[in-house]
This record gives C-alpha cells, sequence and structure tokens, in this order.
C-alpha cells in the first residue's frame, strides 16, 4: 500500500484548495463581467427616472427605487426602538432568567430563519390576513422582521461594551444599584447601535 508522506500531502491539499478558490473566483468574475457587460449599457437616466411598463418588462425603475428607500426608512423606524429597547432591556433592567433566555432563544430563532420564509409570512399575515394590500406598510412590517434580530444583538453587545466606569457613576449620582439610568449608559454604545439599524 502506498503512503505519502504527511508533507506531501499537505502541498497536494493546499495545491487542491487554491486551485478550488481560483476557480470559484473566476466563475464570479465572469458573472461580473458577464452582468457588467450586458447590464451597464441599459442602465441610462431615462432608466433611472422613468416608471416601470408592461409588468416591469419595459420602462424604467424609479418608482421602485422609491419604494425601496421608504419600505428601508419605515423599517428601521419600526424596529429600532423595539430592537434596542429589548436590548436595554436584556442588559440593564433584568437578570439572566428564563424571562430573558426566551426573548434571546426567540431572538436567535428569528435570525436564523431564511428570508424567504419571513416573507411568505409578511405576504400571509400583512397582505392576506390583515388586508394591507401590496403597500410599503406590509413590505416595511415584513423587513423589520427580518432585521429586528440583528439590531437586538448588535445593540446588546454595544451596551455591554459600556465601561463599568459610567455605571459607577451613574450609581455615585444617586441611582439605584440594579437600575442604571438609560441616559448615562445608552450615549457611550451609540456607535455600535447605527450599524445594527442599517
Amino acid at each position: 500500500m502506498l503512503r505519502l508522506h504527511p508533507r506531501t500531502v499537505q502541498i497536494l491539499m493546499k495545491s487542491l484548495l487554491w486551485a478550488m478558490t481560483v476557480f470559484t473566483l473566476l466563475i464570479l468574475v465572469f458573472i461580473i463581467v458577464d452582468i457588467s457587460i450586458k447590464g451597464l449599457p441599459q442602465v441610462t437616466l431615462g432608466f433611472l427616472s422613468h416608471e416601470p411598463q408592461d409588468m416591469g418588462r419595459a420602462g424604467g425603475i424609479f418608482s421602485t427605487i422609491v419604494a425601496t428607500a421608504y419600505i428601508t426608512l419605515l423599517a428601521i423606524l419600526l424596529a429600532a426602538p423595539f430592537g434596542v429597547g429589548t436590548a436595554i432591556y436584556l442588559t440593564e433592567y433584568t437578570r439572566e432568567g428564563w424571562t430573558t433566555r426566551i426573548i434571546r432563544f426567540g431572538s436567535e430563532c428569528l435570525a436564523g430563519v431564511p428570508s424567504i420564509i419571513l416573507g411568505l409570512f409578511g405576504f400571509v399575515l400583512f397582505v392576506m390576513k390583515l388586508r394591507l394590500g401590496w403597500s410599503v406598510l406590509s413590505g416595511a412590517l415584513t423587513l423589520a422582521i427580518m432585521v429586528l434580530p440583528i439590531i437586538i444583538r448588535t445593540s446588546e453587545e454595544a451596551i455591554k461594551a459600556v465601561p463599568e466606569e459610567y455605571r459607577d457613576a451613574c450609581y455615585s449620582l444617586g441611582r439605584a444599584s440594579g437600575r442604571p439610568s438609560p441616559a448615562s449608559c445608552c450615549p457611550a454604545p451609540c456607535r455600535g447601535s447605527p450599524p445594527a439599524s442599517c
């Protein structure tokens, strides 16, 4: 039975991995170049500034751009207060227990749900059951559910990174030991929370 030297096996495996990496990158470059060659000539001022026609097979994408901006902004406005509020509650206003475990478990489960499933859920709940129709509000509510776990997790980690000196200062100003003031604890993690809302 032929036995290869471990170093030879290592070189072969490394070469195979590099070959697979290069092959994958070449496919990616081919796709980007092909789309750019065929698509960029079609991206004109008229295409960006006109309304879609013939069910999107002709015309432009102006209304799609505007609707995307509205949905994104409304989703952030809906999800950010709940996400940041939940993070503050989990880190500052409660101790580790079954309540926090349930909230974190639900957040982690929600984060693991594929976006297509959440999209179908939003369609059934908001469009069909609540009869909101094909509206910006339906899309924003669905998108808010999608980004809520990300906002909770990122905001929670940002609040945990607040230096203990801030909390000590909170206590020295007369705040109860178990109830640090959000006004003192929230400004510091604000640099970490905005990316979660984007």
